[in-house]
């Protein structure tokens, strides 16, 4: 079997106040863990690049949970350099004003011997500079023991986080069960709604991929298998609590705001690499991969907003579609936007709106092959598209629903060609059919 893991990554929650960015900017990939014995101590095992020198920031940080706030955040200035034969020496470290102690203990280690050790818990990459593991890296532990005062009087649930900062931006390394900060106890107020099983496909199709749910401490660990072109691919996806609970608060939700945001979805990116990654080690182009991200979606497990989220229009962001398991023509249509709209795709997408359906379309000169003029081809603000199913599994070009009576197209933040009369009939029937109306 084929298979992939997506490397850590975080959700995409714009708005955080401060530079850090808190778990917006995840691009940590290997095997970590984090023992928060919070308030007395916090230990952290976590692998990184290293060349014989090495500065970094690590943050400790209380978000309030579900909202994601920061209450309170430990600062450590640390300056690395080798030390006797292959250990790792902390040549300086200031510590912040809320924190006590600070320890840290590491060896110098060969990246290749414990790609093993990554893979089984998260993707090489940025971490060695893109690729897989080449040089030397950092083995490292750390014990924190912070002084954050503010939380005494808290009264929330609280999610920590630790981070390190350097040149390259801002990475997680791991973040806690969400919790009670007095007794340590978890509580997690806004848990995962569906269980972990498989959903019916569209029609009854039988063509949906294989999706499966863990609970992985303050993440969720998604599995999720399909096949294409006779083959079986597979990704894993560690989808932090946190990013999961503040998705759900976003007020308000619509198609456009879930679409919008799907542009900028870590998750989404991440998987976009990983079809990348796919094609590229069997020796394929860019169109295997598209193909790869295009089926992703299509045969993602399929179902109504009344029988996941309990109410008749839930427009799920992709967060949440990853996590829950399943989603409808908009959760499958964001999932297929956060992958092709994001690096190495980078495509422009818009939306289309056929009776009772939404669907995606790529603009025409950024799909990595020709389209015949006989194909589902929309044009919007003067621009041709190509319509990309989103639930029904279709080559781009191949609509399962009529093109010829759109509701209205979105692209670039704007509505075109809106025909009112249909979107009225079209919420009439659908309302007729929730409640059995005859």
């Amino acid at each position: 079997m084929s298979g992939a893991t997506v490397r850590h990554i975080a959700g995409s929650t714009p708005g955080f106040p401060d530079e850090v960015r808190s778990f917006t900017s995840d691009i940590y990939a290997g095997a970590s863990t984090l023992d928060i014995g919070f308030p007395e101590a916090v230990d952290l095992q976590f692998f990184r690049r290293f060349d014989g020198r090495d500065e970094m920031e690590i943050y400790l940080t209380a978000y309030e949970y579900p909202s994601a706030d920061v209450i309170d955040r430990s600062t450590i200035d640390v300056h690395f350099s080798n030390g006797l034969g292959n250990t790792v020496s902390v040549a300086n470290a200031s510590l912040g004003t809320a924190v006590e102690a600070f320890d840290v203990t590491g060896d110098v280690v060969e990246a290749d011997d414990y790609e093993d050790v990554w893979r089984s818990d998260g993707r090489l990459y940025n971490m060695i500079d893109g690729v897989e593991g080449t040089g030397e890296a950092a083995d490292l532990s750390a014990n924190i023991v912070p002084d954050m005062d503010s939380l005494a009087d808290t009264a929330s649930t609280v999610a920590f986080g630790v981070q390190v900062k350097d040149d390259s931006g801002t990475t997680l390394i791991r973040q806690s069960q969400p919790m009670n900060p007095v007794t340590g106890e978890v509580s997690d107020p806004i848990a995962a709604e569906t269980a972990s099983e498989q959903y019916p496909s569209l029609g009854g199709q039988g063509d949906s991929g294989k999706f499966y749910r863990t609970d992985g401490g303050g993440r969720y660990v998604v599995w999720y298998n399909w096949t294409h072109d006779n083959k079986q691919y597979g990704v894993v996806v560690p989808v932090y609590k946190l990013s999961y609970a503040s998705a759900k608060e976003i007020q308000p939700r619509y198609t456009t705001t879930a679409f919008e945001r799907a542009h900028t979805n870590p998750y989404g990116r991440r998987l976009a690499e990983a079809m990348f990654e796919f094609a590229t080690a069997e020796g394929r182009g860019e169109k295997y991969a598209f193909d790869l991200a295009r089926t992703l979606a299509q045969k993602w497990p399929y179902e109504r907003d009344d029988k996941m989220y309990g109410n008749i229009q839930h427009s799920a962001f992709t967060t949440e579609t990853l996590v829950d398991g399943a989603g409808d023509c908009e959760g499958k249509t964001a999932l297929m936007t956060s992958m092709l709209s994001q690096p190495p795709f980078e495509y422009d997408l818009g939306m289309v709106f056929p009776p009772e359906h939404v669907a995606p379309v790529v603009k025409r000169d950024d799909l990595p092959m020709e389209v015949d003029d006989d194909a589902d081809i929309v044009t919007i603000a003067g621009e041709e598209f190509v319509y990309v199913e989103s639930t029904s599994v279709n080559p781009a070009g191949e609509a399962s629903f009529n093109t010829d009576e759109l509701m209205g197209k979105y692209y670039d933040g704007r509505w075109y060609d809106v025909d009112a009369k249909g979107v009225s009939e079209n919420v009439f029937t659908y309302f007729r059919e929730l409640f059995d109306l005859r």
